[in-house]
């Protein structure tokens, strides 16, 4: 058992080092600074943060797998001419920490790069800011296992998303798209390819000026809203909340509307006099595909010049 007296002694050796550092801010000691513990090491970053950057660029031919598992940090991919890989990004602590701060960093793989956060042994009073940026061929596979907002463009190559809260957007986009965040919207433009599965728990899913042969779109609370959307064959689901769909004239499917608790309406469709629950279907073009659009709690408006039957 700790005596009375050890414990004293303990408490006295604390309130020292909190007035020694006071001394030293007043004195105008450096924006950052560190204390040293039998048994922990605290670190106080100044108002500013103390600021880790990462700046690398990998030789990875015009196709690599570039993996992304970077926690909660923010990240965008940009496309470039050059065959190679390069990751910027910056990590900034405020505030009081203990134990090993995380990393950040990038390494070249067999088949591309990964780049990811270590989460190290650490606790803090403060807030920890990251960002990633990565300049990647058009034809890079990307996937990303954790990040926090995340802003696409241009890439040619499939992509892989999974989100745990933060936002997609995804532009002038010619791969396959897979996309899941748990809270977050996910938002397609300019994209045209072979496959869309977009889910999110708690969020909103936007396509503009997009399509693909097979789209598959799911939000369990939020709604879908499309313009200008072409599809082939598909679903789109919302649980609760409303679709707003505008098919492209190139669609060419057979949709099949139904809502739970809502009306449906738009070019094409008839509700009842009340405007009550209803089920309809719209021909696109031939009516070739198949896809379905449904809620359980919303409605459903649809904006097609094509030919339809009730």
């Amino acid at each position: 058992m700790i005596s009375r007296s050890t414990l004293l002694g303990a408490l006295v050796v604390v309130e020292l080092a909190i007035l020694g550092y006071a001394a030293q801010a007043v004195a105008g000691a450096g924006p950052s600074t560190h204390w040293t513990f039998p048994s922990w090491t605290i670190h106080t970053a100044g108002i500013g943060g103390v600021t880790t950057r990462l700046d690398k660029t990998f030789a990875a031919g015009p196709a690599p797998h570039v993996v992304v598992d970077v926690d909660q940090a923010d990240v965008t991919i940009v496309t470039q001419s050059t065959p190679s890989v390069h990751v910027t990004g910056t990590m900034t602590i405020y505030g009081r920490t203990s134990g090993v701060k995380p990393s950040l960093d990038a390494v070249a793989t067999t088949d591309g790069v990964r780049v990811a956060v270590e989460a190290g042994l650490f606790q803090h009073t403060g807030r920890v800011e990251r960002e990633v940026r990565l300049a990647v061929p058009p034809g890079a596979q990307v996937e990303i296992l954790s990040a926090g907002d995340v802003t696409t463009t241009g890439l040619h190559g499939k992509l892989i998303a999974r989100l745990r809260g933060g936002d997609l957007r995804v532009s002038d986009q010619q791969g396959d798209v897979d996309a899941e965040t748990s809270s977050g919207d996910i938002q397609l433009v300019d994209a045209r390819s072979g496959s869309f599965a977009l889910r999110t728990d708690d969020g909103d899913v936007k396509l503009t000026s997009s399509g693909a042969d097979h789209v598959d779109a799911h939000t369990k609370s939020g709604s879908i809203a499309g313009a200008d959307l072409r599809v082939g064959d598909g679903t789109l689901r919302a649980e609760s909340g409303n679709i707003d769909v505008s098919f492209a004239a190139d669609s060419d499917a057979t949709v099949n509307l139904n809502t739970g608790s809502g009306s449906i309406s738009g070019a094409g469709t008839t509700s009842s006099d009340d405007g009550s629950a209803a089920g309809r279907s719209v021909r696109l073009g031939s009516g070739r595909g198949h896809v379905g659009v449904s809620t359980d709690s919303g409605s459903i408006t649809i904006t097609s010049g094509a030919n339809s039957h009730a």
